[in-house]
């Protein structure tokens, strides 16, 4: 740290001495051989006497060489170069830390790793000059002109640009934390690689500046390009505002038939289980010699004929049952005998069936019995005969289910069974989604705060991995938009593959062959 100087000059003829040498190094027209004896008498003196202030203001010293030549040389700490011409010169290493060079000409000068913490620089004139690595930690630059003058790496922390002019300057890599640029004009300035955090930007005008990033940075009133390529800004205008609900309303469109389709797979596969699970149950109990429904089925299967030929005998007898409800007692016996021999007639062409033979040769009204009684016979074999084909329909679609292969529900959905291209292509449209869905929530939460505060959002922020549970919120919950700027750069390559699939399915759509009708 440099120690102050006194506030007070103190009277030196020998340092008074030197200050009119240093005045007239213009007019004598000094070798390098000279300028290194000068420099060392200079520093000598000043490290001898550190409380002379030398007084330079309104000097000439246009064109001097006032550089040190080696790492011991060149300490001007304090001096006051207020007011003086300095155009052309070369302060390459100086150290100008806390000098007053108010209103001073400094235009086109080499002030390269110069040291000029705390100096007072308002309304200098420094357009065009180097100050390449220079240090201008906490200087005031009020109303300073800086027009294209160079600060490539270096370090203006918390320094004061207020009403600055720095139209096309260089701050390619400089640290610019806290510096004040209020209303400053940086038109054309160059910001890349710039550390930006926290400076102050309000009501300057930052129009056609390249290779911004804002940082923490306060933007309120700052006057931008329309199409400013900046990546919050391009954050904040892809996807808030009327962006927002087009993207909301896309990625509903997406994702909704998704939701649909594996409600739908998941259902499925449900009840396919459900009805494989019945269908073992129901063939165990029919398996089982013990189960008085199993018996019943046999008998019946037995006595009636095969399973082929029941439903028609069922379907002939029910019609001719409903006749004989109608049919008055005395004539019951003769329309029985006649229903039996129509009966008989129109069993007599199945192969495998024959009426009971008990039934032959006895009266009418005994006929009529037995045929009532075969009647509920054929009643009990036909709710057998039912049980009997859904179990079999059951174990047969038992069994084409289980010869179908067998997938999860989500990987149905990306279609890992329909070839590589096909699920490749699915991964890309989820990622993309789910990528813009991420963008959207957290983009429109910063710009709440950005609102809200006038600051704009951090650049970068540490990821928590030591802390599992802040994880989550720092992707839901975005402190920073670094990580989100780069989600934006892979979305705006995966929409390609979006657009691409789109195009494919329309296509398929439209030359999908249909059957109209005659006359449209």
């Amino acid at each position: 740290m440099t120690t102050d100087p006194p506030n007070t000059a103190q009277t030196n003829p020998e340092g008074e001495a030197l200050v009119q040498r240093l005045r007239n190094l213009k007019g004598t027209n000094p070798t390098d051989e000279d300028m290194v004896v000068f420099i060392r008498e200079w520093n000598k003196f000043r490290q001898e006497n550190p409380g002379f202030v030398p007084d330079l203001q309104k000097s000439d010293l246009s064109g001097i060489d006032l550089a040190p030549f080696d790492p011991e040389i060149g300490n001007y700490l304090g001096i006051n170069l207020s007011s003086a011409n300095l155009v052309f010169s070369n302060l390459n290493e100086i150290n100008l830390t806390k000098a007053n060079m108010n209103r001073a000409h400094v235009a086109e000068v080499n002030l390269k790793n110069a040291k000029l913490q705390w100096t007072d620089l308002t309304h200098a004139h420094l357009n065009y000059s180097n100050l390449a690595n220079t240090n201008l930690s906490l200087a005031n630059l009020k109303k300073a002109n800086l027009t294209g003058s160079i600060f490539r790496d270096a370090t203006i922390l918390q320094a004061n640009l207020r009403d600055a002019e720095i139209a096309d300057a260089d701050f390619s890599g400089a640290s610019l934390e806290h510096a004040e640029f209020h209303g400053a004009f940086l038109l054309l300035a160059e910001f890349q690689n710039t550390k930006l955090k926290s400076t102050d930007f309000r009501n300057a005008d930052l129009r056609d500046v390249k290779n911004l990033r804002l940082d923490s940075t306060l933007t309120a009133g700052a006057l931008f390009s329309p199409n400013l390529d900046e990546p919050w800004t391009n954050l904040r205008r892809k996807y808030t505002g009327s962006k927002l609900l087009f993207h909301l309303l896309l990625m509903v469109a997406f994702f909704l038939p998704l939701v649909g389709k594996t409600f739908y797979w998941t259902a499925l596969g449900q009840g396919q289980e459900m009805l494989s699970t019945e269908s073992i149950e129901q063939a165990q109990s029919y398996e089982d010699d013990n189960d008085p429904k199993a018996d019943v089925v046999k008998q019946k299967i037995v006595e009636l004929g095969t399973l082929e030929t029941i439903g028609h005998r069922i379907r002939f007898n029910m019609d001719k049952t409903k006749e004989l409800d109608y049919i008055d007692r005395p004539t019951l016996a003769d329309e029985s005998a006649r229903q039996f021999a129509e009966l008989t007639r129109a069993t007599s062409q199945y192969a495998h069936y024959s009426l009971p033979q008990s039934v032959h040769g006895l009266p009418p009204d005994q006929q009529s019995v037995e045929l009532a009684t075969l009647q509920v016979e054929m009643g009990e074999a036909s709710s057998a005969w039912t049980e009997v084909k859904a179990l079999e329909l059951a174990a047969k679609t038992t069994d084409t289910i289980n010869s179908w292969p067998q997938r999860r529900v989500f990987s149905q959905l990306i279609g890992f069974g329909n070839g590589s291209l096909w699920w490749m292509v699915s991964l890309l449209l989820i990622t993309y989604n789910a990528l813009r869905f991420l963008l959207t929530i957290n983009v429109g939460h910063l710009r709440e705060e950005e609102e809200r505060t006038g600051t704009s959002p951090p650049y970068e922020e540490p990821i928590p991995w030591k802390e599992p549970l802040k994880i989550i919120p720092y992707f839901f919950e975005a402190k920073c938009y670094k990580w989100l700027h780069y989600s934006h750069k892979l979305a705006s390559i995966l929409i390609y593959v979006g657009l691409t699939s789109a195009a494919i399915n329309i296509a398929i759509w439209l030359i999908q062959p249909v059957h109209v009708p005659p006359g449209l």
